[in-house]
């Protein structure tokens, strides 16, 4: 019988994926000065793979395995991942304006980067910490 500890294992596996992939993303945009370093519907993809994932262990664990797996702990490691991710994104921004005004990356490159690599970036944390507290 699958337990929560099976959710929550497939969960951070599927996530850290799902983050990686965005991180990646980001950071070919970057290096290559362009919005669309590889095919665009690749982070959307992993999200969404991660999604049916989770979904599909969840249901298959009963609902009591799924509430446990998604308790009022990892509500609030939810939360403090997404408060840090407002900060970094808000970095993030700030970096990316100070480079586009000195030319060094295209506007759209920019764009692309700073939402795959906030995306990325609160997945990432939501799985360190899940798995630091876990």
């Amino acid at each position: 019988m699958i337990g929560a500890a099976t959710i929550e294992r497939t969960r951070q596996v599927l996530l850290a994926v799902t983050g990686l992939a965005c991180l990646a993303y980001a950071v070919l945009a970057l290096a290559q000065n362009r919005p669309d370093p590889l095919w665009w519907w690749v982070p959307g993809a992993a999200g969404s793979v991660a999604a049916l994932g989770i979904l599909a262990v969840a249901q298959f664990a009963g609902p009591k395995a799924a509430r446990q797996a998604m308790d009022e702990h990892y509500r609030a490691l939810e939360l403090r991942a997404a408060a840090r991710t407002f900060w970094a994104g808000l970095l993030l921004a700030i970096l990316a304006g100070v480079f586009s005004a000195l030319g060094w990356f295209d506007p759209a490159t920019l764009l692309a980067a700073l939402g795959t690599a906030m995306a990325g970036c609160y997945l990432c944390l939501l799985v360190f910490m899940d798995v630091r507290a876990g």
